[in-house]
C-alpha cells in the first residue's frame, strides 16, 4: 500500500499527525511526500520533489489552497501503477485496505459534502469529487496524459472569482463521468453539512478543510490515537 501525501512547511505538522494515525491502522503502507523542496516529515518512508514551474492560484494572504496543492497534478511522474493520494490534513481511524484493493480506472474519489452542489451545476456535473483522498492508476492517468492536460484545463479557468476553482475543479472538468465515486466515509469532511451525515466514529478518513486546523488536533487529542 503507497500513500501519497503533497505537502509544504505549513503543512507538515498536520501532515506528520496524519501520516501517525495513518501507520497505526496500515502498519505496512508506504509513505511517500511529494513537495517542492525537500521538506523532512516525520513518519516518511520515501520523497519526491516536483518542480511546478512557478505559481498557481496566487490569490493573496489568506487563500488556503497552496500552490503545494497543485502537486496532486502531477503524481502521475511517481514510479508507482496505483497510489492513494490524502491530504495532509486529515486522521484515519481504520484499515485502508478497502481503497488499496479497489480497482478504478483512472481516479477513485469521494463526493463533496452539500456545498458541492454548487460546484457540479455550474460545471454541469451530477457530481463533484472531493480531491482531498484520491485512489489514483497511475498508469491510466498517464495513458491519457492526464498531467499535461490538466494544465491546459487550468489556462481556460477565468481569474478565480468563487473559491473553488482550483487543482479540484481542474480534476473534475478533465475526468467529470469518468471519477470513481467511493464512499463518503473514506474522506469526510468535518463540520461540513451533507444530506446523509455520518458519525465522526464512524469514519475512515476524517478531513479538516479550511483555514483553522485546530479542530484536527483537538480531535485527535480527545480521541486518544
Amino acid at each position: 500500500m503507497i500513500i501519497v501525501y503533497c505537502i509544504d512547511n505549513n503543512y507538515k505538522k498536520y501532515a506528520e499527525l496524519s501520516i501517525k494515525t495513518v501507520k497505526k491502522h496500515n502498519q505496512k503502507a508506504k509513505i511517500v511526500v511529494v513537495s517542492e523542496k525537500l521538506i523532512e516529515v516525520s513518519g516518511a518512508d520515501e520523497y519526491f520533489v516536483f518542480d511546478l514551474g512557478g505559481q498557481h492560484r496566487n490569490r493573496g494572504i489568506g487563500d488556503r489552497i497552496s500552490n503545494a496543492a497543485y502537486l496532486k497534478l502531477l503524481l502521475p511522474q511517481l514510479p508507482y501503477e496505483k497510489i492513494i493520494f490524502i491530504d495532509g490534513d486529515t486522521i484515519c481511524q481504520d484499515s485502508l485496505d478497502f481503497l488499496w484493493n479497489k480497482y478504478v480506472n483512472y481516479i477513485g474519489l469521494c463526493e463533496s459534502h452539500n456545498y458541492g452542489k454548487k460546484q457540479a451545476k455550474e460545471l454541469g456535473l451530477e457530481k463533484y469529487g472531493l480531491s482531498g483522498m484520491m485512489v489514483m492508476n497511475l498508469q491510466n492517468l498517464r495513458d491519457i496524459d492526464f498531467t499535461t492536460k490538466c494544465f491546459q484545463i487550468e489556462k481556460t479557468i477565468p481569474n478565480l472569482i468563487t473559491g473553488y476553482q482550483h487543482d479540484e475543479t481542474i480534476i473534475n472538468t478533465l475526468l467529470g463521468g469518468s471519477l470513481t465515486f467511493l464512499p463518503q466515509k473514506y474522506n469526510y469532511c468535518y463540520e461540513r453539512k451533507y444530506d446523509n451525515p455520518i458519525k465522526y466514529e464512524d469514519v475512515v478518513i476524517l478531513h479538516f478543510p479550511g483555514k483553522d486546523k485546530d479542530g484536527m488536533i483537538k480531535y485527535y487529542e480527545q480521541h486518544h490515537f
